[in-house]
């Protein structure tokens, strides 16, 4: 998932960014294509890491063979993991961005994310192991009161 969108991503990005402002590494030009791949690449990526791991989490985990509950947990997923981590995201890859943009040459840069984004995938995970958490705490705490 993570290569090859973020390959074709930054390729669609340096694209509309040169197209509009001439190649190059100016402030300008590499402010526009993190401020671009921020409010495109990254909320899309989001939602399909969110997606995914509830996807694999119900079929592995709860053996979860229905669509439809597969669907509902992934919807859950992006509705309660999203926010927060577009939040924090915000602050993690503009810095990191600005640096890929601005002084990793185009052939590196799917390289320079992904051994950046082990430290992202890192905190996502964490997000999602809180939630799994704070879901099997209220399940028992339901399961009691009964």
């Amino acid at each position: 998932l993570h290569g090859p969108f973020f390959l074709n991503g930054f390729r669609w990005v340096e694209g509309a960014v040169n197209a509009r402002l001439g190649a190059g590494v100016s402030m300008r030009t590499v402010l526009a294509k993190t401020a671009l791949g921020q409010v495109t690449l990254f909320p899309a990526y989001l939602t399909a890491f969110f997606a995914y791991s509830a996807y694999l989490e119900e079929i592995f985990e709860r053996g979860t063979r229905d669509l439809g509950t597969i669907a509902e947990a992934a919807k859950s997923r992006i509705a309660s993991q999203f926010g927060p981590s577009f939040a924090g995201g915000c602050v993690f890859w503009p810095c990191v961005n600005v640096i890929n943009f601005g002084a990793v040459p185009p052939s590196g840069r799917v390289a320079y994310v992904a051994g950046v984004g082990v430290a992202w995938n890192a905190f996502l995970s964490w997000r999602n192991a809180l939630e799994n958490k704070a879901a099997r705490a209220a399940s028992a705490s339901g399961q009691e009161d009964r």
